[in-house]
């Protein structure tokens, strides 16, 4: 879904639809669309998955207007998410929605490791031994500099 956003940003320019919608996000951050595109790509997720907005409903992209209306092949944005993503394994953006939205909108950044397994980099945490006191470990997203 990440990659999806950042392949839609430069086509969503100018779309005025994108400047006169707004979306919460479940802190009750309202933005317009295209000022959601400027966010990080987790924070954009959470307004548009936030049930406040009515187009979402996790778990259940059939009954989603996002899908049902706007992804829709005749709807707005059918055919910008009708191409395929860049760096998804031949995904078009409707797929990739689609599977977002039934695997219940997951706020969390996830991307390949070398064996093919995902990572989730939300959680990945360096460890190491600490050279000023023997047996102890620290602990975190990196050392202190």
């Amino acid at each position: 879904m990440i990659e999806l956003i950042k392949t839609l940003k430069e086509r969503q320019t100018d779309v005025v639809q994108h400047k006169n919608i707004k979306l919460v996000d479940p802190h009750g951050i309202q933005r317009p669309i295209a000022d959601w595109f400027d966010q990080e790509p987790i924070d954009f997720m959470g307004a548009l998955s936030n049930k406040e907005n009515n187009w979402i409903i996790p778990g259940r992209p059939d009954e989603s207007p996002f899908v049902t209306d706007l992804l829709a092949p005749a709807g707005g944005m059918g055919d910008a998410f009708s191409g395929v993503i860049p760096n998804t394994g031949g995904k078009t953006g409707r797929e990739i929605a689609i599977a977002w939205i039934t695997n219940q909108c997951p706020l969390e950044a996830t991307q390949p490791s070398t064996n093919g397994k995902l990572l989730n980099s939300s959680k990945l945490w360096l460890t190491s031994h600490s050279r000023l006191t023997p047996g102890a470990m620290i602990s975190g997203q990196g050392t202190v500099h």
